[in-house]
């Protein structure tokens, strides 16, 4: 019941406040492959560092799935995907990395649950793109 009250209380004021912000500094990260590759060490390094045992599965799937995109996208690898949902998935990367958090990380129990939220409202929002990498990805590992 806490957890929903705050995954409500995260999507909201996502929403609401926050969204312009990341979406402005995504495409800063977007414009440079500097500092894309200096964004994908950062998410991969607090990923490692900070959820080693993820107590919900879905935010290291979400994370790697759009690091993956990402990656792919920054090397040139893969291009079929919108401009409004790659600044999304970096919106995502970037909410993930920077500390700066609704709920704070350091809540005990509680801590994760902004990032994994954020992850997830972005992860419906582009989801067909998301299908489309997945489908490729997949295709190119069968090669």
């Amino acid at each position: 019941m806490m957890k929903e009250y705050y995954k409500d209380k995260v999507e909201n004021e996502f929403e609401k406040n926050q969204l312009d912000y990341w979406k402005d500094k995504a495409h800063d990260y977007i414009k440079n492959p500097t500092k894309s590759y200096k964004l994908l060490y950062d998410v991969e390094k607090k990923m490692h560092e900070k959820y080693p045992d993820d107590p919900i599965g879905k935010l290291k799937r979400n994370v790697e799935q759009f690091c993956c995109l990402f990656r792919d996208w920054v090397t040139g690898k893969y291009k079929n995907v919108s401009k409004k949902s790659l600044v999304m998935v970096v919106v995502g990367l970037l909410y993930f990395v920077v500390p700066v958090d609704i709920i704070p990380d350091w809540i005990a129990g509680l801590g994760f649950i902004d990032d994994a939220t954020v992850l997830s409202l972005i992860l419906r929002q582009i989801g067909n793109d998301i299908r489309k990498y997945n489908e490729w990805n997949k295709n190119r590992q069968n090669e």
